[in-house]
């Protein structure tokens, strides 16, 4: 567990602290935290504010168990989150608490990692895909918990997130790319941005999206199986 007092910094491991330093203390700029063997999950709480460094944090999950590794992201809330994905078990997530032209965003980088539970609020929140021709899914999560849904790639890792205010871009960066949109939580009703990014890319609608701000498509074909897309604003395509 990562999370702050004042102008202190601690880190938990197993519910004893381990940690407890001043951030004007830090020799390094950066913390990198390594789980080795077994099922490991960080948790960053953000209750008390921001706890990483202007470095950021790394981890590496190391060796997996059964489980898999995992990351948690509690109690925070940000103008933009944006997920990058490099590959099926490594990648970034920035905090930006004002957006542009304001503080800084924090840095987490992971390897070695299963899923990501994302529970922070955001007005805004991205997720950009770096590993190629990727298929990538959103759907509501498998608990049906209120207020989640998830986004998962064969190249990407699975993230359950936390539906956002404003807006909701998924961008696949290169390759062919096909992205599917079995659903999502009924609270998701921001604008939905989809860019299909370079090469031949198809955006596929088999089951039914919450009523949502309105939703655009670029740089994709589009395709409708089952449900309907409902908007309170504008349904838009463009392939540039």
């Amino acid at each position: 567990l990562v999370h702050r007092n004042g102008d202190n910094l601690l880190i938990d491991r197993n519910g004893v602290n381990v940690v407890n330093v001043l951030y004007s203390a830090i020799p390094f700029d950066c913390i990198k935290i390594n789980g080795l063997a077994g099922d490991d999950t960080l948790i960053i709480d953000f209750s008390t504010g921001d706890p990483i460094p202007v470095g950021g944090i790394s981890f590496d999950g190391g060796t997996q168990g059964p489980l898999g590794d995992a990351i948690e992201l509690l109690n925070g809330i940000f103008d933009t989150i944006e997920h990058t994905f490099l590959t099926a078990s490594s990648g970034t997530v920035t905090f930006d608490p004002d957006g542009a032209g304001g503080v800084s965003a924090s840095l987490l980088q992971y390897e070695g990692l299963e899923p990501v539970f994302d529970n922070l609020g955001a007005v805004n929140r991205i997720f950009i895909f770096m590993g190629g021709a990727e298929t990538i899914t959103l759907s509501d999560d498998v608990g049906a918990i209120a207020g989640i849904s998830t986004i998962d790639s064969n190249l990407g890792e699975l993230v359950d997130f936390a539906s956002p205010v404003s807006t909701l871009l998924i961008s696949s960066d290169s390759g062919n790319d096909i992205i599917n949109i079995q659903g999502a939580d009924a609270s998701l009703g921001a604008a939905v941005v989809i860019d299909g990014g370079v090469g031949s890319n198809s955006v596929n609608f088999n089951g039914a999206l919450p009523t949502l701000d309105s939703l655009f498509v670029t740089n994709a074909a589009i395709n409708i199986a089952n449900g309907g897309l409902n908007t309170s604003g504008e349904i838009g395509r463009a392939h540039v």
